[in-house]
């Protein structure tokens, strides 16, 4: 596995999960994953920003924090064999298989390359504002 941080580093030795999370999204991320595949264009570069909506707590700000946890589950992303077993047994309205064998097999080998920016621990942050910028 690569994964290029490029605006933060951490001990690598702490972690939070034994157990890989790659299946720790809905349904829908997973079957555009397996569209891009088909389509070919799985490997195009690809951005995703994290952002809240609405301050928690009915509070004026926020202040970030938890970015080791999120670089933590960055650096442990992959399919383990329950998660592709899982995927394998799920079916469409049709009753047929929900993913092809081909893709499953291709989460199987996946190498998860990505850059992180993110707003330093401890900062003061706003609605709307993006935290983490994963490419």
């Amino acid at each position: 596995m690569h994964l290029y941080i490029a605006t933060y580093s951490m001990d690598s030795s702490i972690s939070f999960h034994s157990h890989p999370l790659a299946l720790l999204t809905d349904l829908y991320q997973v079957t555009m994953a397996s569209a891009y595949w088909k389509t070919g264009v799985a490997n195009k570069e690809s951005v995703f920003t994290l952002f809240f909506r609405e301050n928690p707590f009915q509070g004026g700000f926020t202040i970030a924090c938890g970015l080791h946890a999120v670089i933590d589950f960055l650096q442990r992303f992959k399919f383990d064999e329950s998660d592709l077993s899982y995927l394998k047994e799920l079916t469409g309205n049709d009753g047929h298989p929900l993913f092809d064998v081909s893709f499953i097999n291709n989460l199987r080998q996946m190498d998860f390359i990505c850059d992180i920016d993110a707003i330093p621990e401890g900062t003061v942050v706003f609605p709307h504002e993006p935290l983490v910028r994963v490419q």
